[in-house]
């Protein structure tokens, strides 16, 4: 009889501790599925291409040297670039094709900075330097900011390049869609 009720007690015993260590090993675990989960959103190889030809049509159908000569970025670190930026598209056909491209590769919207490293502090620190306050970005390309690393890539600037696809993996047109992103450099030195 003290011999069943010793297998009891240890049966119960070891039974805890392998729960103790299951709910351990899943609180884990899931974190670590939840931000792997979010960093697949950022960075796919076929997102990266897509941000290459996005660059590539911006360079055909856009006068953006221009207004990136122009830009002194006194006031804020970058700028966003749509199909509806008059300054960058004067053309309606060139317009009409970028249209085409961007809505063929699901592109949101294009974010063009010449400083990434001031701007990857921004997206930790909103409040402090006024360029920071004047650089308009979501919360979601913050939180990609932080992950770029430039790995001694030098460029005169840089794209990022957001694209927005509902659950079915179409262009976004409701407010349930999920961003992806990528990055780019503009006319390397």
């Amino acid at each position: 009889m003290k011999k069943s009720g010793f297998i009891l007690i240890e049966t119960i015993t070891m039974f805890l501790v392998l729960i103790s260590a299951l709910m351990l090993f899943y609180v884990t675990a899931n974190d670590l599925f939840i931000k792997a989960s979010e960093y697949s959103n950022y960075d796919d190889v076929a997102l990266v291409y897509s941000a290459y030809y996005i660059k590539e049509a911006l360079s055909d159908f856009s006068n953006i040297q221009t207004n990136l000569d122009s830009n002194d970025f006194e006031d804020s670190y970058g700028f966003i670039v749509g199909v509806d930026s008059k300054d960058f598209f004067t053309d309606e056909t060139k317009i009409d094709k970028f249209q085409i491209i961007s809505d063929k590769l699901l592109m949101h919207q294009i974010f063009v900075t010449n400083d990434i490293r001031n701007l990857k502090t921004c997206s930790r620190n909103i409040d402090g330097d006024a360029k920071c306050l004047n650089t308009f970005l979501t919360e979601e390309m913050r939180s990609y900011i932080k992950t770029i690393n430039l790995n001694n890539v030098i460029s005169d600037y840089y794209i990022i390049v957001e694209f927005k696809k509902d659950s079915s993996g179409n262009k976004c047109s409701s407010d349930e869609c999920f961003s992806y992103f990528a990055w780019v450099t503009l006319w390397i030195n």
